[in-house]
């Protein structure tokens, strides 16, 4: 699988699973994410952040997965487009890592 193209794009790939009903903090860094959100006993949804301002403290439940794609400050998506996670089990794999 080649990701040449989209890595001029995303900068870092990141992964974290909530251990615990309640908030975590979310610090404002300059960049947006593309998240893939898997709550347990459902079907993975994705997300695009907006740029932070401030610390956010959203309830997130336990044993909610997430992995992240942070994209390049500057980085220009259209957000009227509707995100879908991709058909290819590949690609779906190498989210998993």
């Amino acid at each position: 699988m080649r990701w040449d193209g989209a890595m001029t794009v995303i900068i870092d790939i990141w992964q974290h699973e909530a251990p615990g009903d309640g908030p975590s903090a979310i610090l404002p860094d300059g960049c947006r994410d593309v998240i893939v959100v898997e709550k347990p006993g459902l079907a993975p949804e994705l997300m695009l952040t907006e740029l932070q301002h401030e610390t956010d403290y959203p309830r997130i439940a336990a044993g909610t997965r997430m992995t992240g794609f942070r994209l390049r400050p500057g980085c220009w998506l259209d957000t009227n487009c509707k995100l879908s996670l991709p058909r290819d089990s590949r690609i779906r794999a190498s989210l998993q890592r």
